[in-house]
């Protein structure tokens, strides 16, 4: 699998003189996340990039008037070229160091001049940051998005499997069910320091990651009139599957032909905007959230059929519903997105669906009808961990 290079965009407004240079500053990804970073520890600059090897890519906007060329810097501290002293980069405005050894959760800094005709040195930008992170095995990063997260996080590729008292992920064995909520936070918080149960707010941010990258809907392209596909959930078989060690049998044990590149509305995997894949986020299991819900959040329909965006805290478009407005597909699979269950306050929330759910799976498929106390055969869960 190909993996897309995530690209940090600085967008500078820029006014060479020799006497200043004023900015304004703006971060983009690749994936159309406003911000794959956030604020830590007070540094409102602060970028999670991850890789371990390479600096993000840096872009910047400028005026090519009056400039040579531009100079990059790169450092484990501020003011400090110990990765890369100023170096000519010439008169393109983009670059990426490669070939470092980062550590994981370090943060490093890069500065951008230049140089000027008539021998002026300007410092265009200085000393803005990002933090190198490395997912654990089996887990890929899914970028921040504006609204919902302010940093980046590492998703389970697969569904938890139970291993001691830990839930774990890995291709082999069955999801882990009948189990209740805070046990299932539990067994993620087992793996270690960061680990835990999905928040809402981070499969929103996931979901509408999937919902952006055209290959996951059935005409390859984002909108088309047969939707996202929804994974195991037409019944056949009738239980919940294991995963596959090859991506590409995307339609592993589900008796449909399928892959990365042949669409199925039983497709179990679904593609990131960076090209990661991840199995069963749609069907399979229903999947436990660490969120308490008291309050009954809308009536019972299809997710595309929501469409209340207002107040953000209480709509059930914005909590549980894609980003784009899809309610022309009111039929047939309803854009693969699901059922928004909500018309409870059980206690619980859980999203996904299960192997029989039919149409009423899906990615965004949300339901608060459960306890948090409630154990059931097709309630699983899936694991986070944030660097």
């Amino acid at each position: 699998m190909t993996r897309r290079q995530t690209t940090l965009r600085i967008f500078l407004s820029i006014s060479l003189s020799a006497l200043s240079i004023h900015c304004s500053r703006a971060i983009q990804f690749e994936d159309g996340a406003s911000n794959a970073g956030g604020t830590v520890g007070g540094n409102p600059k602060l970028t999670y990039y991850p890789s371990l090897t390479d600096s993000p890519e840096i872009e910047w906007d400028a005026p090519a008037n009056n400039v040579q060329n531009y100079e990059v810097r790169f450092g484990s501290q501020p003011n400090l070229g110990d990765l890369l002293e100023w170096n000519p980069v010439g008169t393109g405005r983009s670059y990426q160091h490669t070939g470092l050894n980062l550590l994981d959760g370090g943060v490093y800094y890069y500065s951008v001049r230049a140089k000027t005709t008539d021998a002026q040195t300007l410092a265009v930008l200085t000393n803005e940051s990002w933090k190198a992170v490395q997912c654990p095995t089996s887990y890929e990063f899914v970028p921040a998005l504006s609204g919902y997260t302010d940093r980046g996080f590492c998703v389970a590729k697969y569904e938890a499997k139970q291993s001691g008292g830990a839930g774990v992920s890995q291709v082999s064995g069955f999801p882990w069910v009948n189990i209740t909520r805070n046990a299932a936070r539990i067994a993620c918080q087992t793996n270690g320091a960061a680990f835990d149960l999905l928040t809402n707010l981070e499969w929103q941010t996931l979901a509408r990651n999937i919902e952006m990258v055209a290959e996951n809907w059935d005409q390859g392209t984002v909108g088309s009139v047969g939707g996202l596909n929804r994974g195991h959930s037409d019944g056949v078989p009738n239980q919940s599957l294991a995963a596959s060690t090859d991506d590409n049998q995307s339609c592993s044990d589900t008796g449909q032909t399928c892959s990365l590149a042949i669409w199925s509305d039983q497709r179990r995997t679904h593609k990131l905007a960076d090209g990661s894949i991840l199995w069963d986020i749609g069907g399979n299991v229903r999947e436990w959230l660490q969120d308490d819900n008291s309050t009954v959040r809308g009536k019972n329909e299809m997710i595309s059929l929501v469409t209340n965006v207002a107040p953000f805290l209480l709509s059930a478009k914005n909590e549980f519903g894609p980003a784009g407005n899809y309610s022309s597909l009111n039929s047939g699979n309803f854009g693969g997105f699901g059922e928004a269950h909500i018309n409870f306050a059980s206690g619980g929330l859980n999203r996904g669906g299960s192997w029989a759910a039919g149409i009423n799976a899906g990615v965004f498929a949300a339901s608060l009808a459960n306890q948090i106390d409630n154990s059931l055969s097709a309630l699983g869960f899936r694991c986070v961990y944030r660097p």
